[in-house]
């Protein structure tokens, strides 16, 4: 069972909630008669109270169990699930494959400009390469206005990393905005599997740690967001795919932040990429 968003009749975005009582993490005290929840093996519940996320008790036919609301656990499997998919290993070693498994497909988007050169774009794709998770996607935004061989430069770059998908785009218009750029590699790239997206400019470093940071602080720590503002070097922003196509991105001239803090439910999910990452925290 991954994590679930979806939009409902009125364009919302809805989390679905989490019952345990069919996990196979849930652990039941051994009363017979009054059988209840007491924990779970995978230790999601106590992570759950740390983020302040809330855990109602449902009664289920002859047993009690927790149910998780406003939120998908990642963790959850039942026991058909489980039986098709492993055989008779242990809790621990089944947490340990599941802890593999949650990879959030993601893509980054680098903005190559003038005064950058193909070594610096080959040191910024070497910092994605050497990733924990890497990157589902990388896109290559050339803003550069330079010669005409230029893209075969910066295919030849990314070529010489094992990206699942990379693409080179290159912009032509000078007077064209960078969030009106994002939505035009928003349009490109959205039927292809990724959770989000995040840009980055070739002139900064990428720190090595951001991936395991992303999952820890999604997965650890249970936190959310719909749109990260980037850092002070203008670096780290970026938005979830669902958030983008549900306000249009940046369309109408008016920015994707803008958008949800005025026209949606929950701008409390607008967080600043160092709650994420805060390697990518500047002086």
């Amino acid at each position: 069972m991954n994590e679930k968003v979806e939009l409902n009749e009125s364009n919302s975005i809805l989390i679905t909630s989490t019952i345990c009582h069919n996990c196979i993490f849930a652990e039941y005290n051994n009363d017979r008669d009054n059988k209840r929840q007491i924990g779970c093996k995978a230790n999601r519940l106590e992570k759950y109270k740390k983020a302040n996320i809330s855990i109602i008790e449902m009664t289920y036919e002859n047993s009690t169990s927790y149910v998780v609301e406003g939120k998908t656990c990642v963790y959850y499997r039942n026991k058909e699930w489980a039986e098709s998919h492993y055989d008779d290993i242990t809790s621990d070693a089944m947490i340990s494959t599941i802890q593999k498994e949650l990879h959030i497909p993601y893509h980054i988007i680098l903005f190559f400009r003038t005064n950058d050169t193909i070594d610096i774009l080959q040191t910024r794709l070497l910092e994605l390469s050497m990733q924990k998770l890497k990157p589902k996607m990388v896109t290559v935004v050339d803003r550069s206005h330079q010669v005409e061989n230029q893209s075969l430069e910066l295919m030849q770059a990314c070529q010489e990393h094992n990206f699942k998908y990379w693409r080179v785009q290159t912009i032509q218009a000078v007077d064209t905005i960078d969030p009106d750029v994002l939505d035009l590699v928003y349009d490109n790239t959205k039927s292809l599997p990724y959770m989000f997206y995040m840009f980055f400019e070739c002139k900064y470093e990428i720190p090595i740690k951001i991936s395991e940071e992303i999952h820890r602080a999604l997965h650890d720590d249970m936190k959310s967001f719909t749109v990260l503002l980037p850092n002070t070097q203008g670096v780290g922003g970026g938005a979830l795919k669902i958030a983008h196509k549900k306000h249009a991105g940046n369309s109408f001239g008016i920015s994707l932040e803008d958008k949800i803090r005025h026209y949606d439910d929950a701008p409390h999910l607008i967080k600043q990429v160092e709650e994420i990452c805060p390697s990518l925290k500047t002086s």
